[in-house]
């Protein structure tokens, strides 16, 4: 036999598995160029399903009406602001610049008046947006409309929804962007909408301080009217019956009536304020009422020590150490009782100037007045569609697609081919 010699060996078989030293299934050796080679065999399907998206990705992007959008920025004018830059920190003027909590709130009322449909209004009625916004119905050459105009809650949503939108930036900027189908209008309607915010804020911001404000400046003239008349009156007694003088004591008293009565007026004034904004049953309002009638009360149990008129039969006030005023001769009440007018009146007065004071201070620091920076310019390009953009992306989406293709397609047909290869089943035994 060992002349015969080795017997040739037979050729591999694909389909046999090896076993390696251990009775292990040897791992079969990886092909690197496997996968590039299944591409290269698909390239003309891969060519094909690139290119064709492509080409339509472009033809649809010519297709579709361009838009240009205009952008505004704007800030808040209050105190300086931490988080802008010092470049920008240093051209601007110290109170055009948000500062802390009182800046982001700002920021949120500028937002939300923006966003508002008032502010959309205005931008229509000041761009004359109805016939751009509802073409279809505008007969350009009657310079009417057909049929019945359009609903304006309607024409500000288009407006809200599709053209303005507003945003905020991490500097404190409030930029306003308006979209078109020309860069001329853009830009137009976006400093439409910065007008409007300005316009709003002079007329229509009315903030607690204001109510608050105007309620003491009503009250105040209205003290000033009264102490004029009743120093008047005064003045004119003193003349015809002679000069009367009163104690010191007496004349305390009358001026802690009317700190009293002063601090019932601010009180009241505030409680009006707060409950136009937040309701009467709301709790910082239910503290207030407690504390006027507090005021009140204090207010009643001063003023026994100087009644308008002496108390009945049998009955005397409690001694405070006041002389009371029935104590005295008529003509010395008389008197008595004017200056008791003049002086409540006065220290009124001064009290509601004071309150008057802050007020105006508060309200100031309540509203919001507004530093645009970058008034909105027609822009150069359009902002829709992106046609280099969705190109490169249609390309690098429809390559990897028609890759994935490319391998399904030959896994089909190599198990097309194996379903081929395979022989026929063995007739069943006899």
């Amino acid at each position: 036999m060992s002349g015969l010699g080795s017997p040739p060996p037979f050729p591999e078989d694909p389909n046999v598995v090896r076993f390696v030293a251990g009775g292990a299934p040897a791992e079969p050796e990886a092909d690197p160029f496997a996968y590039a080679r299944v591409v290269w065999r698909r390239r003309k399907l891969v060519g094909v399903a690139v290119g064709g998206t492509v080409l339509l990705t472009a033809v649809v992007n010519l297709l579709l009406p361009r838009k240009w959008e205009a952008t505004a920025a704007l800030m808040p004018a209050s105190a300086s602001n931490p988080l802008l830059p010092q470049s920008l920190a240093g051209r601007l003027p110290v109170a055009a610049i948000p500062t802390g909590l009182r800046g982001l709130e700002q920021l949120d009322r500028l937002v939300t008046i923006l966003e508002s449909r008032t502010v959309a209004e205005m931008v229509i009625e000041s761009c004359d947006l109805l016939p751009l916004l509802f073409p279809d119905r505008w007969d350009e050459g009657a310079k009417g409309w057909r049929g019945d105009p359009p609903d304006h809650r309607e024409a500000s949503r288009r407006v809200r929804e599709g053209v303005l939108s507003v945003s905020t930036t991490s500097r404190g900027l409030v930029r306003v962007a308006a979209e078109w189908r020309d860069p001329e209008t853009a830009a137009r309607i976006a400093n439409a909408a910065v007008a409007a915010l300005e316009r709003y804020l002079a007329e229509r911001d009315v903030t607690v301080a204001s109510r608050h404000r105007r309620f003491i400046e009503e009250r105040r003239e209205e003290t000033r009217r009264d102490l004029a008349r009743v120093e008047e009156e005064l003045k004119a007694f003193s003349k015809e019956q002679g000069v009367v003088s009163v104690s010191e004591q007496t004349r305390a008293l009358f001026e802690a009536i009317g700190r009293l009565m002063a601090e019932i007026q601010i009180e009241k004034a505030r409680r009006h304020a707060l409950s136009e904004s937040r309701g009467t049953e709301d709790p910082e309002v239910r503290q207030m009422d407690a504390r006027i009638r507090a005021l009140e009360a204090s207010l009643t149990e001063l003023e026994r020590g100087a009644p308008a008129s002496p108390p009945a039969a049998g009955t005397r006030p409690e001694p405070n150490g006041v002389i009371p005023l029935y104590d005295v001769p008529e003509k010395m009440l008389e008197y008595q009782r004017r200056l008791r007018s003049v002086t409540i009146l006065g220290e009124v007065f001064l009290l509601l100037s004071k309150e008057l004071e802050s007020a105006k201070i508060e309200e100031k620091r309540e509203q919001v007045a507004i530093t645009v920076l970058d008034p909105a310019q027609p822009p150069e390009r359009p902002s829709r569609p992106r046609r280099t953009l969705n190109v490169i992306l249609s390309a690098i989406v429809s390559a990897f697609g028609a890759v994935l293709l490319a391998f399904g397609a030959d896994a089909w047909e190599r198990s097309l081919a194996a379903a081929g290869a395979a022989p026929p089943p063995a007739p069943p035994a006899a």
